[in-house]
């Protein structure tokens, strides 16, 4: 895993704008944040980690385009909040299954 700066993250997304759908570089970047952020501290004794990897990759697939460059050059923020979005979301419907098994 190479180092994700926001002026790579910036160029990739502009470069996906710009083909019409994301680069390969800009989605093995997003995985690379992804697994990065699933293994810290809070996340770690999950033993469903690879669905929130999965739930937070849907849901960064769906939105990668939706970053504007004009309006922020920070997509480190942007993308960083989906994934823990998509966490704290997965956390609570599997909190709900448990509750209802």
């Amino acid at each position: 895993m190479s180092e994700i700066t926001n002026e790579r993250l910036l160029a990739e997304i502009i470069r996906s704008k710009e083909q019409g759908s994301m680069t390969n570089e800009l989605a093995n970047m997003l995985i690379d944040m992804t697994k990065r952020v699933v293994y810290k501290p809070m996340y770690r004794h999950f033993t469903y980690k690879e669905d929130m990897i999965a739930d937070a990759l849907l849901n960064l697939s769906k939105n990668a385009l939706c970053f504007k460059p004009e309006v922020s050059s920070n997509p480190f923020a942007f993308f960083h909040s989906i994934i823990i979005g998509s966490f704290c979301s997965y956390l609570a419907r599997e909190k709900k299954e448990r509750v209802k098994g």
